[in-house]
């Protein structure tokens, strides 16, 4: 699911958070972000924030749902190193990345497959991926 075009005014990329966030012309900042999830499911999210009139925080202002990372790349060229890398480093992390219990860690073991044919299918030359990282 992608947002419709909009004009972007600023990207910010968080490596500490794997996120990304956009400010668009319309006010409102659409943030992607690779979560993983304590009940084992890992993927890429998109939610949107926007500020009051007079500013100050970010409200949370919808969950535009789970996105692939092609959906993400399409969206935020620029970052593509960043959203293969770090795509890339959750599936090398495998299912025991941290102590989790034996539903969790198949839950997770399922999510990092799935992702693993996204990352395939949003970059099918992982080797030419790698060198760009």
């Amino acid at each position: 699911m992608l947002v419709p075009d909009v004009e972007i005014i600023n990207t910010t990329v968080s490596a500490r958070h794997r996120t990304i966030s956009l400010l668009l012309a319309s006010g409102v900042t659409d943030r992607y972000a690779l979560i993983r999830r304590p009940n084992g499911e890992v993927y890429w999210s998109l939610d949107s924030f926007t500020r009051e009139d007079g500013g100050g925080p970010l409200r949370w202002a919808g969950h535009g749902g789970r996105v692939t990372v092609a959906d993400v790349i399409a969206r935020v060229p620029a970052a593509a190193r960043d959203i293969l890398r770090w795509t890339r480093e959750e599936i090398e992390d495998g299912p025991d990345v941290y102590e989790i219990d034996l539903f969790s860690r198949e839950n997770r073991r399922r999510s990092l497959e799935r992702l693993a044919a996204e990352l395939e299918a949003a970059d099918p030359a992982p080797a030419a991926g790698r060198a760009l990282s």
